[in-house]
Parts: C-alpha cells; structure tokens; sequence
C-alpha cells in the first residue's frame, strides 16, 4: 500500500504554476515497490485518473514535483501515486490524495498604476 500525504486536502493549485514536491508519498516499508506513475483525476477518486503528472518515478523519492499544471480546473482533484516496477507493476498497489482544487489566475494588466 503507498500513502500519499501531498497535495493537502482543499490545497489551490493553479494553472500554469510549478510546484516543488507537490506530491509526496510513503511505502510503509515496502521494498517491493521500485517504480511508481503519478496520475491525477479531475472526478475524484472514480477517476479515471488519465493524466500524468510523472512516470517512472524511482519510488524511493517519496515525491515529485508537478510543473507546467496543465488547465483542468476542479474542485476534486485526486491524485493516484501507482506501482510501475518492471514496466507494468501491480494494479493493486496505489494510494489516493486527498481531494484538492485546480484553480485559474487572473492577471489585470489595464489600467497600469503609473
């Protein structure tokens, strides 16, 4: 079982943004887990998680940065933190996020303050 601690549960990210260790994740001792994929879904946790954030991530990290976040924005986005060792993994061991946002910016460029 993988336990994903990142993002927090009603974390904002938004759109366009990089974000540092945005996902991080825990093996619970597993050694068994060399590889993981890093989805996310913008429906919850029904999915379907068909989105990438990073593939064939070295498990051990424990986290990944998410950069350039693409514009899906919701209210219930979840990731999945999923094993891929030796290429295709085990379908069984994943763990979920907390639900969080995906949310745009606005950026007032009119009128100047000069």
């Amino acid at each position: 079982m993988i336990t994903v601690s990142k993002p927090l549960i009603d974390t904002n990210i938004v759109v366009g943004s990089n974000n540092t260790d945005a996902v991080t994740w825990s093996l619970n001792g597993s050694t068994k887990v060399a590889l993981v994929d890093v989805l996310y879904s913008t429906n919850g946790t029904t999915g379907p998680f068909d989105k990438t954030i990073a593939a064939g991530v070295d498990a051990t990290l424990g986290k990944c940065n998410w950069n350039s976040v693409a514009d899906n924005l919701s209210n219930d986005v979840v990731v999945k933190v999923l094993d891929k060792s030796g290429g295709t993994g085990n379908p069984n061991v994943f763990g979920y996020s907390p639900s969080f946002d995906i949310i745009g910016s606005v950026t007032i460029q009119l009128p100047n303050a000069s």
